[in-house]
């Protein structure tokens, strides 16, 4: 598969930090623990394997994540929810000048400043990019679209990682650019069904046509037949990109010098393991996107997968 460029060298903004300390930083930790593992399951078991100095601002980065993706099913508005994102455009700005809102995740974030350097421009990649998808048509144009918005959502998360170890290295950001897009296009299947329900078709449009899915037959209730054999076609279409990164990104590791693959930057490889499982899982319901075990993320699977994960590339 063709290797993407994925950002250009940029000189890099790093915040200079005075913040909370005591109580109100550990009740900052454990307000984002909560997050992840209300929203973001996976995410919350991963922590326990990033490396001690990095922890703060995996939990920091991740429960922004959460606070952002969040956003538009809290407002019924989109200006509402447009205020919504520039709060936390300034909020970023101001844990980067050492004075962060009196808000959880922006005290943890940044404290965790303090002792790592990430860069501010991944964070308001995010935030954009959130933002544009609460202002746009839900569905994007095509699959090269949807996977441009998991681009620029998801791996921002993984740069961001990288950055809080000390990873900079450039064959390991091609790696996680492919991690980021496929958990992004496995995240938009996984909540077709809750679009729906809120009267929203989020198939790539150019897909939705060449399977002659119609609007109207998905959203007056429970599918027929036909139209969820049509939905499948479109879910496998896409679910086939969101593997063909994983495979990809399975064979660079295989070629970066063993130097590179350690602890630290095991602990970000970790994050394709959540998306190989739902894929497994997506693949054995035969792509029926409506099937209740594709919304959980609490098996047991998980939680050994990850840890064979932090101690052998092989398992990847």
């Amino acid at each position: 598969m063709r290797i993407r460029m994925l950002r250009q060298v940029q000189k890099r903004t790093y915040g200079t930090v005075r913040v909370h300390t005591g109580p109100s930083l550990e009740t900052a930790r454990q307000h984002c623990r909560a997050l992840l593992q209300k929203y973001d399951y996976p995410s919350h078991l991963i922590h326990a394997f990033i490396p001690p100095r990095a922890r703060d601002a995996h939990l920091a980065i991740r429960a922004l994540n959460v606070d952002l993706a969040i956003i538009p099913d809290q407002v019924s508005q989109t200006a509402v929810g447009g205020m919504r994102y520039k709060f936390w455009r300034e909020a970023v700005e101001k844990a980067f000048n050492g004075v962060p809102p009196d808000q959880p995740v922006a005290i943890l974030l940044a404290h965790a400043l303090q002792t790592t350097q990430m860069s501010r421009s991944f964070f308001h990649r995010m935030i954009k990019e959130r933002e544009n998808v609460l202002i746009q048509a839900p569905a994007p144009a095509n699959l090269d679209a949807l996977e441009t918005r998991a681009e620029n959502i998801y791996s921002p998360l993984l740069y961001l990682q990288l950055e809080a170890l000390g990873l900079r290295e450039l064959k390991l950001d091609h790696i996680v650019s492919h991690i980021g897009k496929s958990a992004g296009l496995a995240t938009h299947l996984r909540g077709i069904p809750h679009s729906i329900a809120k009267g929203q078709v989020t198939l790539p449009v150019d897909i939705a046509a060449r399977h002659d899915i119609i609007e109207e037959d998905l959203l007056r209730g429970q599918p027929n037949e036909e139209t969820l054999g049509k939905l499948q076609e479109a879910v496998f279409e896409v679910a086939t990109r969101a593997n063909d990164h994983l495979i990809t990104t399975r064979q660079m590791i295989k070629e970066l010098d063993p130097a590179l693959v350690n602890r630290d930057s095991r602990s970000v490889f970790l994050n394709m393991i959540p998306t190989t499982l739902w894929l497994e899982e997506l693949e054995s319901v035969n792509f029926d996107i409506f099937k209740p075990s594709l919304q959980t993320s609490k098996g047991v699977r998980l939680p050994w997968r990850l840890w064979r994960g932090s101690s052998s590339n092989s398992q990847f």
